[in-house]
């Protein structure tokens, strides 16, 4: 049997909700789930667009990043 890891990634600035901080999110097993790139164009996810990596991240990320504290990131 594989040994499974987890992907997990610290935020360089942790996302502030009402009463908690998110510092770090893991991919979850969704990623290769069919229905999270459903509606989504597979040559911007692939080109690493901005916008198409944002929704396929709201999709799979735990705990799940909204599109706002996506978008207000930094980089």
């Amino acid at each position: 049997m594989a040994k499974k890891t987890k992907n997990l990634f610290t935020l360089m600035q942790p996302v502030v909700r009402k009463d908690s901080e998110i510092g770090q999110v893991e991919i979850t097993g969704a990623i290769s789930q069919a229905g999270s790139l459903r509606g989504l164009n597979l040559i911007r996810v692939a080109n690493m667009d901005a916008d198409s990596i944002a929704t396929l991240l709201t999709r799979v990320t735990a705990p799940a990043l909204t599109q706002k504290e996506i978008n207000e990131m930094h980089t």
